[in-house]
C-alpha cells in the first residue's frame, strides 16, 4: 500500500510558477508552506527512490533464510594456503562435505586468478614457477604459473616437487599395472621412468630421492633400494635383497641415508639397521640384536629413526622381545589384590600395563663409526621436547609410578628432570620432585649451554648451568605476572625463545616480554616497557610457518620482532613491532576488530594456526575473520594492511548474528562480562527467548565467527540466533570453594539484568552446558527457579560420589575436586561441607526446571553414575527430566549421525518451552526398550498431552 501511494505521488507535475504569483505568497506562513511544497514537489522521484530502496531492504532482510540442519553439511571452510617462495602468487582451498573441495591460484596483486574444482593438496615448485595437486579418481594437475597452462595426468597415487639450478622437477608415482615412478622436468617436459616402485622419500632440502622397488626372479621376489641425485640425474643401488625394508631416513644434509631391514625366519622375526653414504659401496649393517651395548632380550624396533642434529649417530626404537608366556594366567585365582603402597591404583596398573605391554619402546641411540648402541631411556621415562635439537642431550623426566594427576599429595607423581648424553647415556640430575604441570616449559639453550624450566610452585623460571651445576632463580625480580593467575591450575601461559646467544633467553609472560640472561648477571629487561601490563593488552610474538617447516619468530626487513596483541577490554587484535636485545619502543603497526591466525585467546573454539610466509620474502598469508565476517585468507607484507585474497560469505545468504558485548553487576557488585549474541533481524519491539550458555571464560572469542555445526553436546549458537533465540554467553567468575555459587552468581545475575530488557521475555529463559559447565547448569536449577528450562551434557552432580570415582583410564578423580575444574582446595575429610553444598543432588527437592540430560555409558571423564544419580533423583521427585544416552559415545558425541539426532531433540525440546511448538513423541511417551533401534519419535505429538 505504501509503495503504491508513492507511485502515484511520483506523477504529480512540476509547478511554474509567474513572478506576479509569486510575490503575492512573500507571506509568512503561506511563504513557509508553500516553500516546503516546492521542494517536495521537486524532489519527489528522489524520495521516492530513497523510500523504495529502504522498505526493499527491509524487505530482504526479512527473508534471508534461517539456518537449518541441511546446511551443516555444505558450509564452506578455508582449509588449505600456501604462498609461494618468491612471495608473488598464493593458493588457497575450500571445502564442505558437501559439495566437495575448491582450489585457487591467485597473483597476490589480484591480477589474474585461476580456480579449479575439486582439487585438494596444492603445492607449489621450489622455483614458485608451478602448483600441482591432487584431483578425484587418483588424477595429479599441473599449472604452469607464467604461461597459465594447466595439465592432468591420471593414475597417480602421490607426488612431490622440487628444485635444482633453476630446474622444476615433479616427482609422482603411478597407480598403473607398471607402478611406475616417474621424475619429470616441468620446464622441458623431460622425463626418467622408474617400474615397480611401490615407495619413495625425498630429502627436506630436494636434492636426494629415495625409492624402493621390487622385482621377480624366478619364484623369488627381491626389493631394490635407489638413490637419484636430482642435481646431477644420476641413479645408484645401494641395496636389494628378499627382506622387507620401512623407515627410510635421511639427514638433513642429504649425505647419510638410513633404513630397517625386517628379516622374516621361521619362527622369528628381527629387526636391523643399515646405513649408507657416498663412501661406501652399499648400505651397511649398523644395528642388530647383536650390536654392542643392545641389552640381552632387547631388540630393535621400527617405529622411528632419526638422524642426531650432527648427522653421526642415530636414534631408534628398541623393546623387549615379546614373552608370551608371560601373559599366561599361572594361578588358577584371577584377583586383584589393592594395597595402600602401591604407587597407583590396581585398575591404573592394568591400563598401564596392557599399554606396555603392547606400546613399551625406549629411545636408543647407534653410533655411525663404532656401531655401539646405547637406551636412553628406562621404564617409565618420558622423553622430553625434540630428540635431535642438538648433539649432546636430551632431556628425561624420570617417574616413579605415581599418578601425575595426585601431585598435590603423593610424591612419587612428581617426576625428577634429568639430562641425558647422548654420547655415554649418562644421567645428570637438574631438578627433583618437579610439578608435572611444568614438564611443557622445558627448554635446552642453542649452544647447550643451559637447562631452563619453569617451576609451577615456586613461580619462576630457573635457569641450570650445564657445566657447573648451578640452579639460578632468574626471574625473581620480576614484580610483573609472568603466569596465569586466572588459570583454574597452575600452568604458565608463558612460552621462550632464545636470540642467537645463549644470554638472550625471551620469555613472553602475562601481558609483556622480557629479555633474562641465564647467568643473571643483568637485570631482566623489559623489551615492551610493560605496555601490555599497563594496558591489560596480551603481547605474543608473532610466529610463522615456511612451507611445512616449524613455527619460526617473524622476523621483520629492519630486524625487528613482529608482535601479535590481545585486548583483554575491547577484545580487539593489533600487530606491534619491537626490536630485540634492548628496551625499545613498541610500534603499532596495525588493530582491527578481528581474530587472526595464531590466536591469544585460549579456548576450545578458536584452534591455532600459523600464517605462512614466503620463503624468499616478506610476505605473508593470515586468515582473518570477525563475528560477522567469515574466515578469509588475507595478504600482507607489513602487518599494517591486508588485502583479501579468498571472498567467502555463506553467512550473507542467510539470517545471521551480530556479537555484542555486555557488562553487568555480579551479586558483590563487580562487573561481570559476556558476549550477547542477536539476530540479524533483530527486533527492538519484539520479545525474545534467551538461552544462557556458559563454560569458564568466554567473552575474549567475541570477534570470533562461529561455524555452524553439529556440536558434541555444546550448543549451535548460529542455529538457535538464526532462528530467533536470542544467546548470551556469561564468564564465570570462580571463588576457590565455591564453583557453584559462583557459577550461580554469574548467571543468575546476568539473566535477572536481561529480564529487565524490553525485548527479553523473562518468562522464556534457559540454561544449556557441556561438561563442566553441564554441572554448573544442574547446580544452578538445583538453587533458582528463574529459568523456563534447562539442558545439560555429560555433567556431574555429586561431588562426594565422584570424588571417589574413577576416570577411564583407572585413575582417581581426587584431583580433579580438589586441584582441577572443580577448584575445592581441599579434600573430603578437610572439608566436607564444601563437597556438599556444592553438589546438586542434595538440592535435588528444589529443581522444579524442566531439563534435557545427554550423558553416556562410555563416557571416561565424567562417570556415567553421576547421570543416574541426578536422574533417578530427579525422577523419584516427580521433576520433568529426560535423558538421552547414544550407546557408542562416550564424553560428549562424535559420530554425525548421533549429532544430527541430539541437535533435532535438543530444538525440540527448547521450541517447545519457549516457543510453544508442539511436542515431539519422544518426549510426551517416551521410547520403550522394546522399540530401540526401531523407531525415533521425533514427529511432533498432536493428541495435545503435555509432556
Amino acid at each position: 500500500m505504501y509503495c503504491k501511494f508513492l507511485f502515484s505521488m511520483s506523477k504529480i507535475p512540476r509547478l511554474s510558477l509567474g513572478r506576479e504569483k509569486a510575490t503575492n505568497l512573500l507571506s509568512s506562513e503561506k511563504m513557509a508552506l508553500f516553500a516546503l511544497e516546492i521542494f517536495l514537489l521537486r524532489h519527489i522521484n528522489r524520495l521516492v527512490f530513497f523510500i523504495l530502496v529502504f522498505f526493499f531492504s527491509i524487505t530482504l532482510c526479512a527473508q534471508k533464510k534461517a539456518l537449518s540442519f541441511s546446511d551443516y553439511s555444505k558450509w564452506p571452510q578455508i582449509n588449505l594456503k600456501k604462498i609461494s617462495n618468491d612471495g608473488k602468487v598464493a593458493l588457497y582451498g575450500y571445502r564442505s562435505s558437501n559439495p566437495g573441495g575448491h582450489l585457487v591460484i591467485s597473483a597476490i596483486d589480484v591480477s589474474w586468478k585461476k580456480e579449479i574444482s575439486n582439487a585438494n593438496n596444492a603445492i607449489f615448485s621450489d622455483d614458485s614457477k608451478f602448483v600441482a595437486f591432487s584431483l578425484p579418481n587418483d588424477s595429479l594437475g599441473i599449472f604452469d604459473i607464467e604461461n597459465k597452462n594447466l595439465q592432468y595426468i591420471s593414475n597417480v597415487t602421490s607426488f612431490r616437487t622440487t628444485t635444482d639450478e633453476s630446474k622444476s622437477w615433479l616427482i609422482y608415482l603411478t597407480k598403473s599395472k607398471e607402478k611406475e615412478l616417474i621424475v619429470r622436468n616441468l620446464e622441458m617436459q623431460a622425463e626418467v621412468i622408474y617400474p615397480s616402485v611401490f615407495d619413495y622419500k625425498l630429502s627436506e632440502n630436494g636434492k636426494l630421492l629415495i625409492f624402493k622397488t621390487e622385482e621377480l626372479k624366478g619364484e623369488a621376489k627381491y626389493f631394490n633400494i635407489y638413490v637419484h641425485y636430482i642435481n646431477c640425474n644420476r641413479t645408484i643401488r645401494i641395496w636389494k635383497g628378499i627382506n622387507q625394508i620401512s623407515n627410510i631416513e635421511v639427514d638433513s644434509t642429504a649425505t647419510h641415508i638410513a633404513f630397517i631391514e625386517t628379516i622374516s625366519r621361521t619362527r622369528e622375526i628381527e629387526n636391523q639397521i643399515r646405513y649408507y653414504d657416498s663412501l661406501l659401496d652399499s648400505a651397511i649393517v649398523v644395528g642388530n640384536r647383536s650390536s654392542p651395548g643392545l641389552e640381552k632380550g632387547f631388540e630393535i624396533y621400527k617405529q622411528m629413526l632419526k638422524f642426531s642434529k650432527d648427522g653421526k649417530k642415530l636414534f631408534f626404537m628398541e623393546r623387549r622381545v615379546p614373552d608370551t608366556t608371560s601373559l599366561k594366567s599361572k594361578v588358577p585365582v584371577s584377583l586383584d589384590v589393592w594395597s595402600y603402597k602401591d604407587p597407583t591404583l590396581q585398575q591404573q596398573q592394568l591400563y598401564g600395563l596392557n599399554q606396555k605391554l603392547n606400546n613399551s619402546v625406549y629411545l636408543s641411540t647407534v653410533d655411525l663409526c663404532s656401531k655401539l648402541t646405547i637406551r636412553l631411556q628406562k621404564d617409565d621415562d618420558q622423553v622430553i621436547g625434540e630428540i635431535a635439537n642438538n648433539s649432546k642431550y636430551i632431556l628425561m623426566a624420570r617417574r616413579y609410578g605415581g599418578n601425575y594427576l595426585e601431585y598435590n599429595w603423593n610424591v612419587l607423581a612428581k617426576p625428577d628432570i634429568y639430562l641425558v648424553s647422548i654420547n655415554t647415556g649418562q644421567r645428570v640430575l637438574v631438578k627433583s620432585n618437579i610439578t608435572p604441570t611444568s614438564l611443557n616449559n622445558i627448554v635446552i639453550s642453542p649452544s647447550t649451554t643451559f637447562v631452563v624450566y619453569f617451576d609451577s610452585e615456586k613461580r619462576n623460571y630457573f635457569s641450570y648451568d650445564i657445566r657447573t651445576g648451578i640452579t639460578r632463580n632468574i626471574t625473581q625480580s620480576i614484580k610483573s605476572a609472568i603466569f596465569d593467575l586466572q588459570s583454574f591450575q597452575p600452568v604458565t601461559t608463558a612460552s621462550t625463545f632464545w636470540t642467537n646467544k645463549d644470554n638472550g633467553l625471551i620469555i613472553q609472560g602475562k601481558y609483556d616480554i622480557w629479555q633474562i640472561d641465564p647467568l643473571t648477571k643483568d637485570q631482566p629487561v623489559c623489551l615492551t616497557g610493560k605496555y601490555g601490563e599497563k594496558n591489560r593488552i596480551i603481547l605474543r610474538i608473532l610466529e610463522t610457518i615456511t612451507a611445512d617447516n616449524l613455527p619460526q619468530p617473524t622476523m621483520e626487513q629492519n630486524g625487528k620482532v613482529v608482535l601479535l596483541g590481545f585486548s583483554e577490554i575491547t577484545k580487539k587484535s593489533s600487530f606491534y613491532s619491537i626490536k630485540l636485545g634492548s628496551q625499545s619502543d613498541l610500534t603499532l603497526l596495525s588493530t582491527s576488530a578481528h581474530i587472526y591466525d595464531f590466536p591469544i585467546v585460549s579456548s576450545n573454539y578458536i584452534p591455532r594456526t600459523y600464517p605462512i610466509k614466503a620463503k624468499d620474502k616478506s610476505a605473508y598469508l593470515v586468515e582473518r575473520k570477525s563475528d560477522t565476517e567469515s574466515p578469509n585468507v588475507f595478504f600482507t607484507s607489513d602487518f599494517k594492511t591486508f588485502a583479501a585474497l579468498s571472498h567467502l560469505a555463506p553467512q550473507n545468504e542467510y539470517n545471521w548474528l551480530s556479537a555484542e558485548l555486555v557488562t553487568w553487576r555480579l551479586f558483590n557488585g563487580k562487573l561481570g562480562h559476556g558476549i550477547l549474541y542477536k539476530p540479524e533481524n533483530f527486533n527492538p519491539q519484539k520479545k525474545y527467548p534467551i538461552i544462557f550458555s556458559f563454560y569458564e571464560s568466554q567473552s575474549n572469542e567475541l570477534y570470533n565467527f562461529l561455524t555452524p555445526k553439529l556440536c558434541v553436546g555444546d550448543l549451535d549458537v548460529p542455529y538457535f540466533v538464526s532462528n530467533g533465540y536470542l544467546v548470551f554467553r556469561p564468564d564465570i567468575y570462580y571463588e576457590v570453594g565455591n564453583p557453584g555459587s559462583s557459577a550461580y552468581s554469574s548467571v543468575v545475575s546476568a539473566a535477572r539484568f536481561f529480564s529487565h530488557k524490553p525485548w527479553v521475555d523473562g518468562n522464556k529463559m534457559a540454561l544449556h552446558g557441556l561438561s563442566f559447565g553441564a554441572y554448573e547448569v544442574n547446580y544452578i536449577i538445583s538453587h533458582t527457579n528463574l529459568f523456563a528450562v534447562a539442558s545439560e551434557s555429560s555433567g556431574a552432580s555429586d561431588f562426594i560420589s565422584s570424588y571417589g570415582s574413577l576416570n577411564g583410564w583407572g585413575a582417581s578423580l581426587q584431583f580433579q575436586t580438589e586441584i582441577g575444574q572443580k577448584r575445592l582446595n581441599a579434600s573430603l575429610w578437610e572439608a566436607p561441607n564444601l563437597y556438599i553444598k556444592n553438589s546438586p543432588i542434595f538440592f535435588a527437592r528444589s529443581v522444579n526446571t524442566p531439563l534435557l540430560m545427554m550423558h553416556n555409558i562410555k563416557d571416561v571423564q565424567v562417570p556415567w553414575g553421576q547421570a543416574i544419580e541426578w536422574f533417578t533423583a530427579l525422577r523419584r521427585l516427580k521433576k520433568k527430566v529426560w535423558l538421552l544416552q547414544y550407546d557408542t559415545e562416550g564424553h560428549g558425541i562424535r559420530e554425525e549421525i548421533n549429532q544430527l539426532d541430539f541437535y533435532h531433540r535438543l530444538v525440540q525440546f527448547y521450541d517447545y518451552y519457549l516457543k510453544g511448538a508442539f511436542p515431539p513423541r519422544w518426549m510426551v511417551q517416551g521410547i520403550p526398550a522394546e522399540f530401540k533401534g526401531k523407531e525415533l519419535r521425533l514427529e511432533m505429538d498432536s493428541t495435545g498431552e503435555k509432556p
